[in-house]
């Protein structure tokens, strides 16, 4: 897995540092949130189809 921190930090060095550390931030949690939702819809789809199915 690509360190998203390092690469951030990067970006925003490149990008000055305000607006740098606000970039690096957002896509932080743009990254974060791209993860952790699939997974918690999968789940949450999963929980709804097994208990329609099960009866």
């Amino acid at each position: 897995m690509i360190p998203l921190r390092m690469i951030a930090a990067q970006m925003g060095m490149m990008t000055g540092t305000a607006m740098g550390d606000m970039r690096a931030n957002w896509m932080i949690i743009q990254h974060t949130i791209a993860v952790r939702l699939p997974a918690a819809t999968a789940m949450a789809v999963r929980e709804i189809w097994g208990s329609s199915t099960e009866g």
